[in-house]
């Protein structure tokens, strides 16, 4: 998750913002979050559906969600992809490896972002455009967690809502780049 600096011009809000929009826009970007994730989660069953049967594995347990995450179906999917794509070479493999690490990471962002507490608006940023131009209203996340010892630094990780559907954006396109990674390289999957 990134730490934000001073907003840009581009993350300028209007001046009009209430906190009743602000919290809409919040909601609007967690919301496509979730259901993303969930369609993700949903479509790598999917593939687990077809790699472990074709690969002769029996995946049925991965499929129980009361029982396994989207981390465990991660990290079945991502040994069954190695030994269907073997035979395509270390680039491919490195190729998947690096998308498994992109798909962790955003399943992680969604799980910080829907468990985690929300300050709209966490704080007012001076505008880049100078100190004669509305404030921006700035979100604060904290991470969920209940340590409550006196005097702790602020771990609030401030973001603009530009900033928020940025990363919520970044984390759907990889929860969608696994089937363009698969479909690319499925003739070494395939049959001789």
């Amino acid at each position: 998750m990134k730490r934000t600096a001073a907003p840009t011009a581009a993350h300028h809000a209007p001046a009009d913002w209430t906190q009743e929009s602000l919290e809409d826009e919040l909601h609007r970007s967690l919301g496509r979050l979730v259901y993303e994730a969930a369609r993700f989660d949903f479509f790598v069953g999917l593939q687990l559906n077809w790699l472990g049967p074709y690969l002769q594995v029996d995946v049925s347990k991965y499929l129980t969600p009361s029982k396994y995450t989207l981390d465990n179906r991660l990290a079945i999917l991502r040994k069954l992809v190695r030994k269907a794509y073997r035979s395509a070479g270390p680039e491919v493999i490195a190729e998947f490896d690096q998308w498994f690490a992109s798909a962790r990471s955003a399943r992680a962002l969604r799980n910080d972002y829907a468990h985690g507490r929300w300050g709209v608006p966490g704080k007012l940023a001076e505008s880049p455009l100078g100190p004669h131009h509305p404030r921006i209203p700035m979100l604060a996340f904290v991470r969920l967690d209940w340590d409550m010892k006196p005097n702790q630094p602020d771990r609030s990780v401030y973001m603009t809502v530009e900033e928020l559907k940025e990363q919520v954006a970044e984390a759907v396109a990889v929860f969608r780049a696994f089937f363009g990674l698969s479909e690319k390289h499925k003739h070494h999957c395939l049959p001789q």
